[in-house]
């Protein structure tokens, strides 16, 4: 009988073999599983997000596996990261938003929320009219 840790990276060439289908069709049954820790549970999910998300562009089922990842393992950058990019491509932008602000709460110096807030910053550089009282 094959470990999980085994599955999980057959899984990993499959997506990176460009066959995200074959990867979730391994992944998905390990959710039924009693792995030896949560961050192994949150990787599971993690990676199933990031298929969906990524590979198949379907941001909806994506949102579920990274909030589940990010249950298991709320310090996980890849599980908030995730999760902000799911909604934000559902155009669920104050949910997207607020988690970004709750993981740099915990982590102030994530490079890519950084770099995100960099690029809004940019993209609305002279377009917000300030409100006069």
């Amino acid at each position: 009988m094959r470990s999980w840790e085994e599955d999980f990276n057959a899984a990993i060439k499959l997506r990176d073999a460009g066959r995200p289908s074959e990867a979730i069709e391994l992944l998905v049954p390990l959710l039924a599983l009693e792995v030896e820790s949560r961050s192994a549970a949150a990787a599971i999910n993690g990676e199933l997000g990031g298929l969906y998300l990524f590979d198949l562009h379907r941001p909806e089922e994506a949102e579920a596996f990274y909030r589940r990842a990010r249950e298991l393992s709320p310090a996980s950058e890849t599980a908030s990261i995730g999760l902000f990019h799911s909604l934000m491509g559902q155009l669920k932008i104050l949910e997207g938003l607020s988690e970004m602000l709750r993981f740099l709460e915990r982590e102030p110096e994530c490079e890519e929320y950084n770099f995100v807030l960099k690029e809004i910053a940019m993209a609305l550089d002279g377009k917000i009219v300030p409100i006069r009282r």
